[in-house]
């Protein structure tokens, strides 16, 4: 079959749609977790644990696709979002400030290149999946662009498929053992957007057209050039209520 992102016809190999790393706070020691739906909750079903790697397609990428060139990016991710094996030279500086009511995080030294073409490449791959856990991804004519950024190594301009992070890293209720899955939303002014609740992080992308105005917030808090990264961390209720609304 052939490769959706080189194109050849190679063999091909179970990858990943979303990084097997972000998985692990959701394993227990037996290295299985619960997947649930609400349907399941509201008919009183049993939630069995099952061996699970979570979700892969075995009908997309190649070795050389999925292991080096989307593998490498998947490195830096893990040594960014979760701090595993960065040298002090890597090592995001980190300060906090509080803004409206609001604390975000803003860290340098995050490679914006790798950073948002790790987080592009899960948005990318879960369009080109047919697993029914992300129909809901639907990229339409920026497919073949993103696959191109991808491909290439070129991240775009910061307003071009811009990325926000949300955390709940400081509310009582983190849900480092949760990922939703993705769900399509739409601005007021008409943006497609798709958010990704991956345990305690919310990545936000903006599939936006040329024609279409970004939220102020988008242009302040979206990765930068400058190699810095914001993360806003959601005041303490705010999670429930978002996940409330995810899950509806």
């Amino acid at each position: 079959m052939n490769c959706k992102l080189c194109g050849l016809e190679k063999t091909l190999i179970k990858s990943h749609i979303i990084p097997e790393f972000m998985y692990q706070d959701l394993y227990n020691e037996d290295h299985r977790f619960y997947e649930f739906s609400v349907q399941d909750i509201v008919d009183g079903k049993k939630l069995k644990p099952f061996v699970q790697i979570g979700e892969f397609d075995k009908n997309i990428l190649c070795k050389e696709c999925d292991n080096e060139r989307l593998g490498s990016l998947e490195k830096y991710g893990q040594k960014v979002l979760f701090g595993k094996n960065l040298k002090p030279e890597e090592t995001p500086d980190c300060q906090n400030y509080e803004l409206e009511g609001y604390e975000f995080s803003e860290c340098s030294n995050v490679d914006y290149k790798k950073i948002k073409l790790f987080l592009l490449s899960i948005l990318w791959r879960s369009h080109i999946t047919d697993r029914p856990k992300f129909n809901s991804v639907n990229l339409g004519p920026h497919t073949d662009r993103i696959k191109e950024m991808l491909w290439n190594n070129e991240p775009g301009e910061e307003l071009e498929y811009p990325i926000t992070t949300t955390s709940f890293i400081r509310a009582d209720y983190h849900y480092k053992d949760l990922i939703l899955e993705p769900r399509r939303m739409r601005t007021k002014s008409g943006i497609n957007s798709y958010i990704f609740s991956i345990g305690s992080f919310q990545f936000h992308f903006y599939v936006n057209s040329r024609d279409h105005k970004l939220p102020d917030f988008v242009n302040e808090m979206t990765l930068k050039k400058n190699n810095s990264m914001r993360t806003v961390h959601l005041k303490n209720g705010m999670e429930k209520a978002l996940i409330k609304r995810l899950v509806e």
